[in-house]
């Protein structure tokens, strides 16, 4: 192994089953206790209903039973929905709390329609005795329990240190996330930053208590500060970098094969490696992971089934071909099919193949046609634009290996020239037939002007996740929308 990669590897299959078993008992753990304590504050509460009252309780303990349980099974349900078992860390637990008191909320609505809808008679105020006992109950159960459950599940995850460009209220928050999330296993041990009034002191973690600190260093990231530290990842507060100090972080990071990651919505992004971006507590992280290997299993099953399917296609529409070419011939004079220029995977130029739909005439590199009675267009491409026929030539594209069945669209080399370093992402998979982006309604914009869908498929991109959005393309074609 390199001696830049000693601070960073990926976890071995044997700690990714841990890990993996830690998330499923700590889930179950966290779903039970919740089921306990929904059923003891049914219970208490019919019990404080009828001894605070006086009142006489007509029904038998069974139906208090089955009660309990409709109502945990509620909660749980929304309980997961909302995000409650992540065990996602937010700014002193407030979040929640909140959280908490909305699910059971909607619970109680739910059992009051529930019971309304079956005419059953049940008091009012025994439903808001138990409300209420729950809900102090789930509130106590889960501040009890919660450190306890994370602190178990961090034991299954491989620890990596962490250091923060930048001491910043952004880069403070992000130290109090990761310090009170340790089953994310990322450890903060310090924060950088170049201004003399932020040195020589620490910074504590948003807390009830000063509990967790990591001092504050003047000294840029360098070799020696990352064997010192045994750094792992790299965290950078946007706000106060320029950008030439980012680019150079971006460069540092890929030089020693550290996974850095943005706090900010500015949008830096290294093209040569598709962000991460998610939300932890309300921050935008962008994260790249630059010594991400390629999952080459994904990648021969992808390339074994353009071949296939491409291969089958043409063999289908065989006889359509013959009949298109002379619809094309009658329709106007020229060539049966256009050739493009279009960029591929990695920049590399390709000819992209179509049935001609236009007159010879019109620019080669013009506009694409956006009304149905477009001059430019022929008789013949009316109909093919419309059903999509003039993209079948695409499959000789997929078997000479220029382009894949599911993917990015391939754009032109003047779009590409002028693409900033998010829109160089599409670039790192092979370009597509058809995509997200062909499948919504955006695509009567320009593909770069709907860059989501891409960045998505980039996020989700699998075996099954290119196979799917190939069944959806055949429903969309089908209808014809």
């Amino acid at each position: 192994m390199e001696q830049s990669q000693i601070y960073f590897s990926l976890p071995y299959a044997k700690e990714l089953r841990s890990a993996t078993l830690a998330r499923v008992l700590t889930f179950s753990f966290a779903v039970l206790l919740d089921c306990l304590s929904i059923q003891l504050g049914v219970l208490f509460g019919v019990l404080a209903y009828v001894q605070l009252g006086r009142y006489t309780f007509q029904h038998s303990y069974l139906s208090v039973l089955e009660f309990s349980l409709e109502y945990a099974l509620i909660f749980i349900f929304f309980a997961y929905k909302r995000g409650l078992y992540k065990h996602a860390h937010s700014l002193l637990e407030i979040r929640e709390t909140a959280e908490v008191l909305r699910v059971n909320t909607l619970c109680l609505a739910l059992v009051t329609l529930s019971i309304y809808l079956h005419r059953l008679m049940v008091p009012r105020l025994m439903l808001l005795f138990c409300w209420g006992i729950t809900t102090v109950g789930l509130l106590m159960q889960k501040h009890l329990t919660r450190q306890l459950i994370v602190q178990w599940k961090s034991r299954h995850v491989q620890r990596r240190n962490v250091v923060i460009v930048g001491a910043d209220k952004d880069a403070r928050r992000i130290f109090s996330i990761l310090t009170k999330s340790p089953d994310l296993g990322l450890s903060p041990v310090a924060f950088l930053s170049d201004s003399d009034s932020e040195t020589n002191h620490v910074i504590f973690s948003h807390d009830y208590h000063f509990r967790h600190s990591a001092p504050v260093l003047s000294e840029p990231l360098s070799e020696d500060l990352l064997r010192r530290l045994k750094v792992a990842e790299i965290y950078v507060s946007q706000a106060t970098l320029s950008d030439a100090s980012l680019a150079a972080l971006i460069d540092f990071a890929k030089q020693h094969t550290i996974p850095i990651s943005f706090i900010g919505n500015k949008g830096v992004a290294d093209a040569s490696h598709p962000a991460d971006v998610r939300f932890l507590d309300g921050l935008h992280i962008s994260s790249h992971t630059v010594s991400e290997r390629p999952d080459l299993l994904y990648i021969a099953a992808k390339r074994a089934f353009d071949v296939l399917i491409a291969a089958f296609l043409l063999l289908l529409t065989a006889p359509l071909w013959a009949i298109v070419a002379v619809w094309i011939k009658l329709s106007s004079p020229g060539p049966v099919f256009f050739r493009q220029q279009r960029v591929a995977k990695e920049g590399v130029p390709f000819g992209i193949l179509k049935f001609r739909s236009m007159y010879i005439t019109a620019p080669k590199y013009g506009t694409s046609p956006d009304e149905s009675f477009d001059p430019r267009v022929t008789s013949a491409g009316r109909f093919l634009r419309k059903t999509s026929i003039d993209e079948l030539p695409q499959l000789l594209n997929v078997l000479m290996g220029d382009m894949s069945l599911v993917g990015p669209r391939p754009e032109m080399p003047f779009i590409v020239r002028n693409y900033t370093p998010v829109e160089h992402q599409r670039l790192l998979v092979p370009q597509g037939m058809t995509g997200f982006w062909q499948l919504s309604a955006d695509r009567k914009f320009a593909i770069h002007e709907r860059l989501e869908y891409d960045l998505y498929y980039l996020e989700q991109k699998g075996f099954f996740f290119d196979v799917a959005i190939l069944v959806h393309t055949a429903f969309f074609a089908m209808k014809g929308i």
